[in-house]
């Protein structure tokens, strides 16, 4: 061995130079091991709900089949939110329905903001005593401000959709299509479902399924009305749950809500019933007469 380097090893009180031996050689390893292991990690989002007076206003032009409202008014927020939008709705003997609307609000967020919404549905009633209803709508978010967890708590704003529903006696079942490379920020091509069980005049039952790329969102309604009578109090029970996939890792929101509602419709400032499926089945949950294709019925699609 020809070096200038040396090694020495001490074992057992016994000490052993390179230097003391001839012809020697020095094997050095090294081993890499591998096995799985879990790694569970837990987040809580917490937000603080404030409640803040609204003054509103509106008005309405009315004749036998169609209808022009105008609204506006105010939320005294920490920062005052002025808003005004109006909406024209026509119906036909034959079974057509559009309606067309906007809502303009200053210093919005992400509950409260500016939007041009719209849909359009034709009713066929079957030999068999159903109905089929075919619709397309949209919606176009001018302008919203949101929070660091919007990602994970709020859907896209923006869609086009297309869908049908088909409804017999007390069931209801009901596609759509969404179509997502037209709209900037909006609901990702996809197709969900929704059923709809009217249980008695008061009670019905209802769920929806719409699998997206990365997110799967499901949940179920129930809802009872404490005398068939318009405008009567409503009380609803709602869970929502968001599916989250990224690769091997994911995480779910659940959500569940317990309300109770007098009026109807439940938002008269909702210009039109959009595809975000939980909220248009907890309108139907609620509205079970008129039926789809009534002049006062918001044809229910699916909601993301």
């Amino acid at each position: 061995l020809r070096s200038n380097i040396s090694f020495l090893s001490v074992a057992d009180g016994q000490t052993l130079s390179s230097d003391d031996i001839t012809d020697f050689y020095a094997q050095i390893y090294v081993a890499f091991l591998e096995r799985d292991a879990d790694s569970v990690s837990t987040e809580i989002l917490s937000e603080a709900t404030t409640y803040y007076p609204h003054f509103s206003f509106t008005g309405n032009f009315t004749d036998l089949n169609q209808v022009f409202r105008y609204y506006g008014g105010a939320i005294a927020a920490e920062r005052v939110k002025p808003y005004f939008g109006m909406d024209y709705t026509r119906t036909t003997p034959s079974g057509w329905r559009s309606k067309i609307g906007a809502i303009g609000y200053v210093n919005p967020d992400r509950d409260y903001f500016s939007k041009v919404d719209g849909i359009i549905s034709k009713r066929f009633s079957l030999a068999d005593a159903g109905a089929l209803t075919l619709s397309g709508s949209f919606r176009y978010a001018l302008n919203r401000s949101t929070g660091a967890d919007a990602a994970l708590s709020d859907p896209a704003d923006n869609f086009i959709s297309v869908g049908a529903s088909y409804r017999f006696r007390r069931l209801s079942l009901g596609l759509t299509q969404f179509f997502g490379d037209f709209l900037e920020e909006s609901t990702p091509t996809s197709l969900g479902g929704n059923i709809s069980w009217t249980i008695s005049r008061q009670f019905t039952l209802s769920g929806y399924l719409l699998p997206q790329d990365n997110l799967t969102s499901y949940g179920a309604i129930a809802s009872f009305r404490l005398s068939p009578q318009p405008n009567s109090l409503a009380l609803s029970f709602q869970w929502n749950r968001d599916d989250y996939r990224f690769g091997s890792l994911g995480t779910q929101d659940d959500r569940f809500t317990v309300q109770l509602r007098a009026g109807a419709p439940p938002n008269p400032f909702d210009t039109v019933v959009a595809p975000e499926l939980p909220q248009a089945l907890e309108d139907e949950a609620e509205l079970t007469v008129p039926r789809p294709g009534d002049p006062d019925y918001d044809e229910s699609q699916l909601r993301p």
